[in-house]
């Protein structure tokens, strides 16, 4: 569960930070008509995790978008925080 790419909408400097990760590319779009870059940071990490050598296979990702569905919090809806965890567990 995490902000979607279409609601994680960020600015050039993010963006850059993302690209200098040389593999982040592919996860990236920008909204000509709002000029934002748009992130799929679940991907990015997916990616992560493949190159660390977990097969992609064993990834699963939990597309639910904290923005739009009300079982998460988003910062950027409500102005307000609450927590999420992440975890990887190794069978």
């Amino acid at each position: 569960m995490a902000l979607s790419q279409e609601k994680f909408e960020v600015d050039c400097d993010v963006y850059d930070q993302f690209l200098q990760l040389q593999y982040a590319d592919e996860c990236m779009y920008k909204n000509e008509q709002t000029g934002k870059y748009h992130i799929d940071n679940q991907r990015t990490v997916k990616k992560q995790c493949m190159l660390t050598g977990i097969p992609e296979e064993n990834i699963v990702l939990d597309r639910t978008c904290t923005f739009q569905d009300d079982t998460g919090f988003s910062y950027r809806e409500d102005k307000q925080t609450g927590r999420h965890a992440g975890f990887i567990m190794r069978k």
